[in-house]
C-alpha cells in the first residue's frame, strides 16, 4: 500500500473475520458495487462521511488523508447502490474512486480536473478492524471515546475455545475470571472482594446488545451464554454507570450478537473435536444460516450450536471418571425489518442450556489426594441452568437523531447440587445421606427509550429512560435420608429456605459532547435512579432457624461523568476522565446462629460506589499499528464483603479500599504475512481501611493479580491456492489473594501464578478452513481459584490439562 494510505476496514469486515487471507470466507459479506441499499450519511467532514460509508456499505475504503483535509460532504440520505452514493458524497470535492474488487475502494485526485497545489503527503494512517463501536449508545470510532476499552471482533472469537467469558477476556488487560459454569465471576480493574459471585450484585454488568443480564440479587446464578455468530464484545473498563447502571461498578462487558443481512444468503458450519489429557472426549458443533426473505426489507439468521467440554476430574470416592463434564446447547433466532428507509426493527430469541456433572474443585493439599482429584461424597457444583432470552429493538431516524426503543425479557432457572454432608452429618450427629441443592428462577423484564445524535456537529449526545422489573425466586432445601425415623419427626427435610427479591429500578440517564475545537472535545453526563427493592424469605425443616421479616428498601443516587479529550491528529487522542459507580445493597438470608462466633449474621447491607480516576491515549498508525493504555485511580468506599462463618458465607459492609494501576493494549502487522498483540495490566488493589472488631486485615484484594499479560504471534503464507496460518499465544497470570479472612489452611492462602502457552495451524481456501490447535501446551496444573468454606475441605479449580483439538470451518 502506498505511503499516506488512510484505510478503514468497514463495519462489515471489522464484523467479519477482518482482513486476513486466512479468514477469506468471512469477508464474503460485503455489498455488492451495484446493488441497491438504504443509506444515511449526514452533510459532516468528508473524512468522517466516508468512514459512514464504509460502516453502512460494508466495503473498504482507501484514501490519502491530506485528500480530505477542510473538505466537506452533501447529506446523502437515500436508497442506492455503493457506488451512486459514492459518487453524490465526492460532488465538487475534485475526488474520483474506483473500485478494486466487490469489497473495497480506493479513493484519489481526479486527474481530468484541473490540480490545485498540493501539500506533500502525511504519514500513513491506518484504521484498524474493530474500530465502531457502541459503547456509548451512539455509532463511534472507538478512538473518540473517551473510555478505556476493549473490542474483541470475530476474528479473535472464532480462536479455538473463544466462545465463553473465561477465554475470550484473557486479552483485555486488568480482566480477571474465576468461578465455573453457572457461578463465574468476573472482575475489572481489582473491583471484587470475593472469587465467586455470592449474594450481592456483581461489580460487572454484562449485556446483550443493550440487555442487561445478570440477577441483581444473589448473582452467582449467571448463565455465561456461549459466543457463537456474535459481532463483536465490547469491553468497558472503569465505571460505567452513567450508561449502564448499578452493578457496572467494575466496568461492563457488551456482547453484540450478529444480525440479519438483509442482501443475500449465506450460511456457515463449524465441526469440531478435543481431547484433554487424562481426561474425556469433546466437541462442538456450530451452524449459522442468513436468509433475506424480501431483499433489503425482511431477513432472518438463525444460529445453533452444542459443545461438550470434556471432564478431566475423578471422583475417587464415588469412583467416576471425568465428572466436571460440561455441555452447552443452544440456538438464537434474529429477525430485521425495515417496512420504510427510516424505520428498523430487530428482534431476536437466545435459549441455552448448560449441564454439568459438577465436581471441578479438585484437592487443592497433596495428602488428600491428587490436584485433578475430587473426594465429595455427593456432586459439588453440578449445574443444570436454562436462560431464555428476548428482546425487540426499534430504531427511527428523526433526520439528526435516532430515536431507539428497547424492550427486552430475561428468564433463567437454574439448579445447583452442592455436597455438605458432612458438615449436615455433624450438626445433628447422625450419619444420614444428605441431598443439598440450590434452585432458583428468574424473570426479568427491561425497557429503554433514548435518543441519541448522529452526524459530526460540535453537540452530541445521548438521553433515555430505564426501567428494570426483576423477580427472583432461590429455594435451598436439604433432605437426610433417615432423618424423619431417628429424630421421631414427620419428614426428612433437614431445612428448607425460600428466598424471594422482588427489584425494580427507574432510572433517567443523559450524556453531552461538546466540541470546542477540532482538538478538543469536553463530555458529561449523569444517571439519576431510584430502586426498590421487596425482600422476604420462608424457613422449614428440622433447622429451619428464624426467619428474615418482609423488608422493603429504597435506594436513589445520581452517578456522573465527566471526561476531556485532546486529539492533536486523527490518529492520537489524549483524555482525562473521572467517573462515579454505584451498586445496590441487599439483604443476607442466613437465620442460623454461628455457633463458633454465637451470633447470627447482619440481616442488611448498604449500597457501595467508588470513584475512577483515569488518564488514557490511544494512537492508530500504518501496518496496524495501535496502543490503547491507561493509567488509572480508584476509591472505593463502604465495600460489600464477603464474609465467612461455620454455616456459609454473608456480605457485610467493612471499609475503604484503593485501585491503581496501568493498562497496555499494542497490535500491529509490522510484515506481511506477520501481525501481533500484546495486552499487559499492573493492579494493586488493596483493601485500606477496616472497621475494628472485624477478623480481617487490610491488604490486596483478590479481585486480580498484580501483572497478568497476554500476547500473540500469527504467521500466515500462501501455499498455492491456500494459505497457512500458524499462531502462538502466552498468558501470564500472577498469585493473587484467595480472601480476605485468614485461611484455614495456609495453603488456601493465594492462588498460583502461572504461564499458559496455545498453538494452533491453520490451512484455509475457497470459504474453507481445518485448523489444529493445542491450548496449555506445557500441561501446567496452577490453582487459578481457591475454594475454602467451613462446611467443606479447601480445594482448588485448576488449568484445564493439555487440550488438543481439531476444527474444520466452511461458508457457504
Amino acid at each position: 500500500m502506498k505511503k499516506g494510505a488512510y484505510v478503514l476496514c468497514s463495519l462489515g469486515l471489522v464484523l467479519g473475520m477482518g482482513c486476513s487471507p486466512t479468514t477469506a470466507y468471512a469477508q464474503r459479506a460485503g455489498r455488492s458495487p451495484t446493488q441497491t441499499y438504504p443509506f444515511d450519511i449526514p452533510a459532516q467532514p468528508l473524512g468522517r462521511a466516508l468512514i459512514r460509508f464504509g460502516v453502512q456499505s460494508k466495503i473498504a475504503i482507501a484514501f490519502q488523508e491530506d485528500l480530505v483535509v477542510g473538505k466537506r460532504s452533501k447529506a446523502v440520505r437515500a436508497t442506492g447502490s455503493p457506488a451512486q452514493i459514492l459518487s453524490r458524497l465526492l460532488e465538487g470535492t475534485g475526488l474520483a474512486f474506483r473500485f478494486s474488487n466487490a469489497r473495497s475502494v480506493r479513493i484519489f485526485l481526479d486527474r481530468s480536473l484541473p490540480r490545485p497545489d498540493h501539500k506533500p503527503v502525511a504519514p500513513v494512517i491506518m484504521v484498524q478492524p474493530d474500530i465502531v463501536v457502541t459503547a456509548q449508545k451512539r455509532l463511534q470510532d472507538v478512538i473518540d471515546v473517551p473510555v478505556a476499552m476493549s473490542v474483541i471482533g470475530q476474528r479473535e472469537l472464532r480462536q479455538p475455545g473463544r466462545d465463553r467469558s473465561e477465554t475470550y477476556l484473557q486479552s483485555v488487560p486488568g480482566a480477571t475470571y474465576a468461578g465455573i459454569i453457572g457461578n463465574s465471576a468476573v472482575a475489572i480493574r481489582g473491583i471484587s472482594t470475593s472469587l465467586y459471585n455470592n449474594n450481592q450484585q456483581g461489580t460487572v454488568e454484562v449485556l446483550f446488545d443493550d440487555m442487561p443480564s445478570l440477577n441483581r440479587y444473589y448473582s452467582r446464578f449467571n448463565s455465561d451464554m456461549r459466543l457463537v455468530d456474535v459481532e463483536r464484545v465490547e469491553v468497558l473498563r472503569g465505571p460505567q454507570g452513567t450508561l449502564f447502571g448499578s452493578g457496572a461498578l467494575g466496568g461492563a462487558i457488551r456482547i453484540i450478537n450478529a444480525k440479519p443481512d438483509l442482501s443475500r444468503f449465506q450460511t456457515s458450519v463449524e465441526a469440531g473435536l478435543t481431547s484433554v489429557r487424562g481426561g474425556g472426549m469433546g466437541h462442538e458443533l456450530k451452524a449459522m444460516v442468513n436468509a433475506p426473505l424480501v431483499t433489503d426489507r425482511l431477513g432472518l439468521r438463525f444460529a445453533g450450536y452444542d459443545i461438550v467440554e470434556p471432564g478431566f476430574v475423578d471422583n475417587v470416592v464415588r469412583r467416576q471418571k471425568d465428572v466436571n463434564r460440561v455441555r452447552s446447547t443452544g440456538a438464537r433466532a434474529t429477525v430485521a425489518f425495515t417496512p420504510t428507509d427510516r424505520l428498523t426493527l430487530t428482534g431476536w430469541a437466545w435459549h441455552q442450556r448448560d449441564r454439568t456433572g459438577g465436581d471441578f474443585v479438585g484437592f487443592l493439599n497433596p495428602r488428600d489426594g491428587k490436584a485433578y482429584q475430587s473426594g465429595s461424597i455427593r456432586p459439588e457444583d453440578a449445574v443444570h441452568d436454562q436462560a431464555t432470552f428476548l428482546n425487540l429493538t426499534a430504531r427511527y431516524d428523526l433526520g439528526s437523531v435516532d430515536l431507539t426503543s428497547s424492550t427486552s425479557l430475561g428468564l433463567r432457572k437454574g439448579r445447583l447440587a452442592r455436597d455438605y454432608t458432612s458438615f449436615w452429618q455433624d450438626q445433628v450427629q447422625y450419619d444420614g445421606s444428605v441431598d443439598d441443592t440450590v434452585a432458583s428462577r428468574s424473570r426479568t423484564f427491561v425497557q429503554e427509550l433514548r435518543i441519541a445524535s448522529k452526524g459530526d456537529g460540535p453537540l452530541q449526545g445521548v438521553a433515555g429512560i430505564f426501567y428494570l422489573d426483576q423477580r427472583l425466586k432461590v429455594n435451598f432445601e436439604r433432605t437426610m435420608d433417615g432423618l424423619a425415623q431417628e429424630k421421631g419427626i414427620s419428614s426428612d427435610l433437614l431445612s428448607q429456605l425460600l428466598v424471594a427479591p422482588d427489584t425494580r429500578e427507574f432510572a433517567l440517564f443523559g450524556e453531552v459532547t461538546l466540541r470546542l475545537s477540532h482538538q478538543f472535545d469536553v463530555t458529561a453526563g449523569a444517571r439519576w435512579f431510584r430502586d426498590n427493592l421487596r425482600f422476604s424469605s420462608q424457613r422449614t425443616g428440622y433447622l429451619a432457624g428464624e426467619p428474615t421479616p418482609v423488608v422493603n428498601s429504597d435506594e436513589g443516587a445520581i452517578t456522573p461523568k465527566l471526561a476531556i479529550a485532546f486529539k492533536p491528529t486523527p490518529a492520537m487522542s489524549f483524555y482525562a476522565q473521572m467517573a462515579n459507580g454505584y451498586r445496590t445493597g441487599q439483604n443476607n438470608f442466613v437465620g442460623l446462629r454461628d455457633a463458633e462466633a454465637n451470633a447470627r449474621p447482619v440481616s442488611a447491607y448498604g449500597p457501595d460506589d467508588l470513584w475512577n480516576y483515569e488518564l488514557g491515549l490511544k494512537i492508530r498508525q500504518g501496518r496496524g499499528f495501535q496502543i490503547n493504555a491507561a493509567l488509572f485511580y480508584i476509591d472505593w468506599r463502604n465495600i460489600q464483603l464477603t464474609r465467612r462463618q461455620t454455616i456459609t458465607t454473608y456480605t457485610q459492609n467493612a471499609g475503604n479500599a484503593v485501585s491503581q494501576g496501568a493498562e497496555l493494549e499494542m497490535t500491529g502487522e509490522p510484515l506481511p504475512g506477520v501481525r501481533y498483540g500484546l495486552s499487559a495490566a499492573y493492579v494493586d488493589a488493596r483493601l485500606t481501611r477496616v472497621p475494628k472488631g472485624l477478623a480481617i486485615q487490610t491488604g490486596d484484594l483478590p479481585g486480580a493479580p498484580k501483572l497478568s499479560a497476554f500476547g500473540f504471534v500469527e504467521l500466515s503464507r500462501a501455499l498455492g491456492s491456500r494459505n497457512a496460518t500458524l499462531r502462538f499465544e502466552q498468558r501470564y497470570v500472577g498469585s493473587r489473594d484467595a480472601g480476605l479472612e485468614p485461611a484455614v489452611d495456609p495453603a488456601a492462602e493465594r492462588t498460583d501464578a502461572y504461564f499458559e502457552t496455545n498453538a494452533s495451524l491453520s490451512l484455509g481456501s475457497s470459504g474453507s478452513e481445518v485448523r489444529l490447535y493445542v491450548r496449555n501446551l506445557f500441561d501446567r496444573g496452577a490453582a487459578i481459584a481457591i475454594r475454602e468454606l467451613a462446611a467443606t475441605p479447601p480445594g482448588a479449580i485448576r488449568l484445564t490439562p493439555r487440550t488438543i483439538g481439531l476444527q474444520f470451518l466452511h461458508a457457504f
